[in-house]
C-alpha cells in the first residue's frame, strides 16, 4: 500500500518478480580487467564492479535506468566470447524486497 493505493499483493516471490533485475553477475575465466572493459562498453550497462578470485573473475553489472532490452545478456555473452574470454555464468542480480518496495512506491517519471 502506498498513499492509500494497493501497489502489489501476493507472495514475496510474486512481488519481487514485478521489478526487473537491477543487473547481472557475469563470471569469466581469464582476464577479468579485459572482461570488465568490454562489459563497460555495452549499451545499457551503467556500472561495472570487478571481483577476482584465484580461479575466476566476477563482474557485477548494473543496468542503466532506461535498459529494458531482454537481449542484453546475449550481447554480453557474445562480446566476451568474441574477445576470447570464457564465460562461466550469467545470473540476474536479485532485488531485495526493500528495493522492490522502493521501486513500486517511487513517483513515476513523466515522459517529456
Amino acid at each position: 500500500i502506498h498513499e492509500g493505493k494497493l501497489v502489489a499483493e501476493g507472495a514475496v516471490s510474486k512481488i519481487k518478480s514485478l521489478q526487473r533485475s537491477p543487473g547481472v553477475i557475469v563470471r569469466v575465466g581469464g582476464d577479468g580487467k579485459a572482461a570488465r572493459e568490454i562489459l563497460a562498453g555495452i549499451d545499457g550497462i551503467a556500472k561495472t564492479e570487478l571481483e577476482t578470485t584465484d580461479s575466476e573473475a566476477i563482474i557485477r553489472c548494473t543496468w542503466s535506468k532506461k535498459t529494458s532490452d531482454p537481449a542484453v545478456n546475449e550481447r554480453i555473452a557474445a562480446a566476451l566470447v568474441a574477445a576470447g574470454i570464457g564465460v562461466r555464468g550469467l545470473a540476474p542480480v536479485q532485488s531485495s524486497l526493500e528495493q522492490v518496495f522502493a521501486e513500486l512506491t517511487q513517483p513515476q517519471e513523466e515522459d517529456a
